[in-house]
């Protein structure tokens, strides 16, 4: 976290967040307010100190729940971006930066190993006695319980029967060099047990000299050491997975600062291109600038959605609610779909899709729209990447049991130490402004997640930048799989006219829905509140009721409880209207009273469909 001179907090990352217990609104408070989490009462006055001197202080604390953390306090300065600067070197200090690194492993290592140790220093070591030519002549209890030898099965025995395979010349080495006087220490070699196991031991083999200081004998104190051994191949590994997960978590802060960027630019631009628009409208409310103005609202606003589509995907994904709503599906249905959806894009990008489709059906298991969003998203980008006048292909075909798709294109490609991340969270190509068409480095992760729960697979390949890229999505195929046709008696045709209640607190929102239900030629009285949606609809008892959840006083669930408890409102069909499309969103609307649930913006198609299946009650 970055505080200023004043102590006050200005910036902090979602980790230290947990710590230290922030919200986002705590930014501007000082630092004394929440230094009671850290168990280090003199953490103030460490701030302070290095304020006013500039001194770095580093140490190991705990969190209120005995985490350990490595603990760093230094100095920084406004560099000439305006952005603090740690590393900088001159001029005034300008605040604090704090940073907890969790050594959890590290500690748990610590201790593991100061128990090892206790355990051997407490232990009685084996001490042997050798002649010069390697014959046991004493063993006591310590090597008895090393070894697994007893006294009387290993007096007058070779040392070499306590080597393990392969190993007996390291022990005829060491005894060459104390034949000559020398100490040999701390040879470690692989021991062999009486039960057939193997020891790891460090063994000290010492001459021992007569009382003229002639070597005649020798002896070895061997220690087990596998546990040490094994304790610090454990630590090292730990060391090594720290400095992984240090890693990681810097290039996740740094994905997330790209993808702030790229949210805002990506949000910015089709914000930019309605507002103009929008203005456009408003000179030359008619003619030739009309349709243009409507074909760029509309092509601006069903980015937008998508946008906020993947975004949400995203939270579900990372809180564990994604989900799938699977059918019998023929997988070339959803692909068209995707093919039909992102032909504009294609146009616009003077780009050729070459579409292959097999004229076997590919019966699946599965979630029709997911499928649709991940050939959508591998279109999408390759339209976005490949040069003018390029092709794309498009190939589906049934491979050993599975359907495999490919989406090929020649544009921009995918840097070779990036392409094992590529479906990782946030993780783009490189940017460059010839090239600002990067979207938020969701869709690939999104589709890989949507994939691997259809127990499909997804992999890319490509030579490089500049070379293209090659997309290959396997889905297996379920034979007992019945997919319907795809289509929709009512679906796409026009309804019958219907009388409507349509309930929305916000204004626009409202406005808009009401015209285009109006343009259909339907009937509609809309109203802004819960209570007057239940005078309304009580009183005009329409053959539909579309209804906002996130109404004032009264929400939506609340309205339709109260017109499902009058018997005179039962073939009323209420539509839930709501920004939350979850499964439990769905299921708590169900259990309100609602007979459908729409996602705003809700797409023409969509009420289209359930006008269609409603029974109007005005003649035609």
């Amino acid at each position: 976290m970055f505080l200023d001179r004043e102590l006050r907090i200005r910036r902090f990352t979602s980790r230290i967040a947990g710590v230290f217990r922030f919200q986002p609104f705590d930014i501007g408070r000082r630092i004394t307010d929440f230094s009671h989490n850290i168990e280090r009462p003199q953490l103030i006055e460490d701030i302070e100190r290095v304020r006013t001197t500039g001194t770095v202080i580093e140490d190991e604390v705990r969190d209120r729940g005995s985490v350990p953390y490595f603990l760093r306090v230094l100095p920084y300065r406004i560099n000439r971006s305006g952005e603090p600067d740690a590393d900088a070197d001159a001029g005034q200090i300008d605040g604090v930066v704090l940073t907890l690194t969790d050594i959890s492993a590290l500690d748990y290592a610590r201790s593991h190993i100061a128990r090892l140790s206790a355990i051997v220093e407490s232990s009685e070591d084996a001490i042997i006695g050798n002649a010069l030519t390697g014959t046991i002549t004493s063993w006591n209890r310590g090597a008895e319980r090393l070894y697994g030898y007893t006294a009387e099965q290993a007096i007058g025995r070779g040392l070499r029967m306590l080597a393990a395979a392969g190993a007996e010349g390291e022990i005829d080495r060491a005894l060459d060099r104390v034949r000559r006087g020398d100490t040999v220490e701390h040879v470690l070699w692989l021991s062999r047990h009486g039960a057939g196991a193997s020891v790891e031991t460090s063994t000290t083999l010492s001459p021992i000299h007569d009382r003229n200081g002639m070597v005649i004998g020798a002896s070895a104190i061997s220690r087990d050491i596998s546990s040490l051994l094994a304790a610090q191949r454990e630590l090292e590994q730990r060391q090594q997975r720290i400095a992984m997960l240090l890693e990681q978590a810097e290039d996740g802060a740094r994905h997330r600062e790209q993808f702030i960027a790229m949210l805002s630019h990506e949000l910015r631009n089709p914000l930019a291109a309605v507002m103009n628009a929008t203005t456009l409208l408003q000179k030359q409310p008619d003619g030739a600038a009309l349709a243009r103005c409507q074909a760029v609202i509309e092509r601006q606003t069903r980015h937008m959605k998508r946008l906020l589509d993947d975004l949400l995907d995203v939270s579900r994904i990372t809180r564990g609610k994604f989900q799938l709503i699977t059918e019998d599906v023929d997988l070339r249905t959803p692909i068209e779909s995707a093919v039909e959806s992102t032909a504009p894009l294609f146009v616009e990008r003077d780009v050729h899709l070459d579409v292959s489709l097999p004229l076997q059906p590919l019966p699946v298991r599965g979630d029709a729209s997911r499928l649709a969003q991940v050939v959508v998203n591998l279109l999408s980008n390759a339209a976005n990447y490949s040069p003018r006048g390029s092709t794309v292909r498009l190939v589906v075909a049934a491979e050993d049991g599975k359907a495999a798709l490919r989406v090929v294109d020649h544009g921009f490609g995918i840097e070779t130490d990036l392409q094992g991340k590529i479906f990782d969270l946030f993780v783009q190509s490189e940017q460059r402004l010839d090239r600002s068409r990067g979207g938020l480095g969701v869709g690939l992760s999104l589709a890989k997640n949507i994939v691997d729960l259809h127990g499909g697979t997804i992999e890319v390949h490509s030579d490089g930048a500049d070379q293209g890229s090659d997309f290959k999505v396997t889905i297996p195929l379920d034979p007992r799989a019945r997919p319907g046709d795809g289509t929709d008696g009512q679906a796409g045709r026009r309804s019958d006219r219907c009388r409507i209640v349509l309930v929305d607190d916000q204004a626009d929102s409202r406005e808009m829905l009401r015209m285009l239900l109006e343009a259909r030629d339907h009937q509609v009285i809309d109203v802004e509140d819960g209570p007057s949606a239940i005078d309304v609809i009580t009183r005009e008892k329409p053959d539909v009721a579309f209804i906002d959840i996130g109404l004032p006083a009264m929400n939506g669930y609340e309205v339709a409880q109260r017109i499902r408890d009058r018997p005179a409102l039962d073939d009323v069909m209420l539509v839930a209207l709501t920004g939350y499309g979850a499964p439990s969103d769905v299921s708590a609307a169900r259990a309100a009273g609602f007979d459908e649930h729409l996602i705003k913006p809700a797409e023409l198609a969509k009420l289209e469909r359930i006008l269609a299946n409603r029974k109007p009650s005005i003649a035609g």
